[in-house]
């Protein structure tokens, strides 16, 4: 009986770690009172603009004023999911170097060594635009183990993980997808530009009625581990079986393709490594019951990740 307790725990925690997503509140859809002003970011429950001067703005289908969606007084823009989004501008040609920031603390520290996925919605809007009609090559997101803080309306000096390449513009929701190794326990998200002007580039794509900039909303922002398989994946997937697994794990990839398979504890050190091709029966005795991460490789590298558990 406290064996199968014990293999009913594993699998919970499994489900539960691959489950998780460390943002609170990423639909903005949870405020402590509806918006009717532009810059009331703190309604928003759990996010806020570094402790800055830049005030990103809070928008909900139920907001009275400038915040109400679809129509406000940047463009017209309807929510990706629910009812609420927000919203920052990262360029504005009226103030040199003015940034908003909008940030966050993570529901639980990031793991150094394991893999996470970072997924978000961005959209300028569509016309009119009264503010906005410009795209910025330099939006960003920063991870960092404390709060960043803004102490001027100006750029943060900050070495930003992720960094989208090109000009970020596009009047329909654009999916963002980051994937990347933690390196340190961090602990904050924040979303915004971390260079000058003169290093930030611009182009313009629709003509503001009153100040051109860079203005983004946000919507359905997501950090999860990163499970190393997506639908589309799933039908060229190699299959790794039984999980959970005892004595023995066997390995079917379909055909006769070179591979290694290597295991690793919670700890990410390496315990098991075995290279085969073909269909692969693995002798597992040796390893402690516990959770186990694997990576099975090619020629070309990692060609697929997941989390097994030995009782």
């Amino acid at each position: 009986m406290a064996r199968i307790y014990f293999i009913f725990i594993l699998i919970l925690t499994i489900f539960r770690v691959n489950a998780q997503n460390f943002i609170s509140n990423g639909d903005f859809e949870h405020y402590t009172q509806l918006p009717e002003f532009a810059g009331q970011y703190y309604l928003c429950t759990g996010w806020n603009n570094c402790g800055g001067f830049g005030t990103p703005d809070y928008f909900n289908s139920d907001g009275t004023g400038p915040s109400h969606l679809p129509d406000n007084y940047i463009s017209t823009v309807f929510p990706h999911g629910g009812s609420a989004v927000m919203g920052i501008s990262i360029y504005d040609s009226s103030f040199q170097d003015f940034r908003e920031y909008l940030s966050t603390s993570l529901l639980n520290p990031l793991t150094p060594g394991l893999h996470y996925q970072l997924i978000f919605y961005v959209t300028n809007g569509t016309p009119p635009f009264l503010h906005g009609g410009l795209g910025s090559d330099h939006f960003s997101v920063g991870f960092s183990t404390n709060p960043l803080v803004q102490s001027t309306p100006l750029v943060i000096s900050f070495s930003a993980q992720y960094v989208y390449n090109g000009f970020l513009f596009n009047s329909n929701w654009q999916q963002i997808t980051y994937d990347f190794i933690a390196d340190s326990a961090y602990r904050y998200i924040t979303f915004g530009c971390f260079v000058n002007d003169s290093e930030q580039k611009v182009q313009q794509y629709y003509t503001a009625t009153y100040f051109p900039s860079s203005y983004y909303f946000l919507d359905d922002i997501s950090l999860n581990l990163y499970t190393g398989l997506d639908e589309a994946d799933k039908e060229e997937a190699i299959h790794v079986y039984p999980n959970p697994f005892s004595d023995h794990l066997y390995v079917s990839p379909g055909n006769s393709e070179q591979l290694e398979i290597v295991l690793f504890d919670l700890n990410l050190k390496q315990v098991f490594s075995e290279s085969f091709s073909g269909n692969k029966t693995l002798q597992t005795t040796n390893l402690a019951p516990g959770i186990y991460f694997f990576e099975l490789l090619d020629k070309a590298g990692i060609r697929q990740k997941g989390k097994l558990v030995k009782f």
